[in-house]
């Protein structure tokens, strides 16, 4: 719909004109006794922005509140398919192996790779916009080769109609339900030690790890996208939106990285230099200390179940967004105090070559580093090698006894007014404190990474500047 034609459908809507999917939708709808459907091509003003935002900021309640959420597989990559496809009925229905044997007895159920594959393989699973449709839903009908069937409790296919429990050895990869529900209670790992509060929060950040690996058609919808889930959130948290984050842990939380060159074991604390996908080197409309202004793949240096010491305090955010909190945000300064030093000249050729610097051991917890956002192409217009590190906390390593890692951000100055910085990305050094000595390799790490090396958590100066 758009504001051209959208008096002559307000009138009359002659369905045999409508997209084949959208036919099978209202047919469905009518023969299930739904009086309402609900279609944003239809039901949002495609070329009107006001009416965009105004019904984007209500999209989680319309998914959150609604019977049933149909998803067209068979018409991702087609824009003649429907809902309903041809098929030959054997390619959804998988064969009986029973097994008799010297007193064992078990029936186990065959299908072929061309018969099945989970609802997390379908291609639709990639798209921006049905992540958080996905997540809110309180049920999924996909329509494919075979139906499938997805809600918080359970997950079901044609082919299993009855072995379609997501422990069942019988499901290939990619048949786990991802539900809300699920995402907040974690891994039973973290169940066993941490807070409902903490959960929660981790599942934040899994749901926005997961939610970057997506493709948006505009890459500014970042934050729209996931409106609906960030109000849910705010619910859950008693905790106040900003762009992305959530202002009680607004310090903690913008630590976040791309894993630029890296697959991140956080687990283990290991790094695996293989390369991530693909990343524009194009800042988005957001401000840069938000994970909404880059494109590419969302990861967090920090844990949960860390305890943490804080260096920094939170003076003020000043965010202009659209009609909601949760929506898009154009512009936004976060004003911030903590220890604020130079960092030392960097040779160009390795900055320009990897964007990092690591150097990992064993003994000393893991990866000590600086991964900074941008990539290569914008190194060229960069004056000077010095940049800012502002401290933002520390935590001690109990897990290996390893002592104590200060986190932060990399900066560099705007130059337009004093104090004014953008974010170039995070660091995580040595300091050799609360822990065991090793010696040389000590050494090495703070010599390194020197710019926090005689760092007093006691006694340390505080600057006050603006993040934009």
């Amino acid at each position: 719909m758009t504001r051209e034609n959208m008096n002559q459908l307000q009138s009359l809507l002659d369905v045999c004109h409508l997209p084949r999917v959208f036919q099978d939708t209202i047919e469905l709808a009518q023969r299930l006794h739904v009086a309402y459907v609900w279609i944003d091509a239809s039901c949002i003003v495609q070329n009107d922005k006001e009416d965009i935002n105004r019904e984007v900021s209500s999209m989680g309640e319309i998914y959150r509140n609604s019977y049933c959420n149909l998803a067209a597989i068979a018409a991702t990559d087609d824009p003649q398919a429907g809902l309903f496809v041809d098929r030959d009925p054997l390619t959804v229905s998988a064969f009986t192996i029973p097994i008799h044997r010297l007193g064992y007895h078990r029936t186990y159920h065959g299908y072929t790779k061309e018969m099945f594959k989970g609802v997390n393989a379908y291609s639709l699973q990639r798209r921006g916009w049905v992540f958080q449709e996905r997540l809110l839903s309180p049920r999924t009908v996909y329509f494919g080769r075979q139906l499938s069937w997805e809600c918080s409790n359970s997950i079901a296919f044609e082919i299993f109609l009855e072995h379609a429990s997501e422990d069942r050895q019988c499901l290939p990869k990619g048949s786990t339900i991802y539900r809300l529900k699920r995402l907040l209670r974690g891994p039973s790992s973290e169940r066993e030690r941490l807070t409902e509060r903490q959960l929660q929060r981790a599942g934040w950040w899994r749901l926005v790890q997961k939610f970057t690996h997506c493709e948006l058609t505009d890459k500014n919808d970042r934050l729209p996208a996931i409106a609906g889930l960030a109000k849910q959130f705010s619910e859950y948290l008693e905790d106040q939106y900003v762009a992305g984050f959530w202002k009680k842990t607004l310090v903690i939380d913008l630590l976040w990285v791309r894993p630029w060159g890296l697959d991140w074991n956080w687990a283990l604390d290991t790094v695996i230099c293989e390369r991530s996908r693909e990343c524009s080197t194009i800042r988005l409309l957001a401000p840069s200390w938000s994970w909404a202004s880059v494109d590419f793949a969302y990861a967090h240096i920090c844990k949960v179940s860390h305890h943490y010491h804080i260096y920094a305090e939170v003076q003020g955010i000043d965010l202009v967004s659209g009609p909601t909190d949760f929506g898009r945000v154009t512009h936004g300064t976060l004003t911030i105090s903590g220890c604020l030093v130079k960092s030392y000249p960097m040779p160009d050729k390795q900055r320009k070559a990897k964007q990092i610097r690591f150097d990992f051991s064993r003994k000393l917890g893991g990866p000590v580093m600086d991964i900074y956002d941008i990539s290569e192409s914008l190194w060229d217009t960069k004056p000077t090698n010095i940049f800012h590190f502002l401290l933002l906390g520390s935590y001690i390593d109990i897990l290996w006894s390893l002592g104590r890692k200060l986190h932060g951000l990399i900066l560099e100055a705007t130059g337009r007014i004093p104090h004014e910085y953008r974010r170039l990305g995070v660091f995580t050094h040595p300091t050799g404190l609360d822990g065991p000595d090793y010696g040389p390799e000590n050494t090495r790490a703070r010599e390194a990474f020197p710019e926090f090396a005689d760092f007093d958590p006691d006694n340390y100066e505080k600057t006050t500047i603006t993040i934009v």
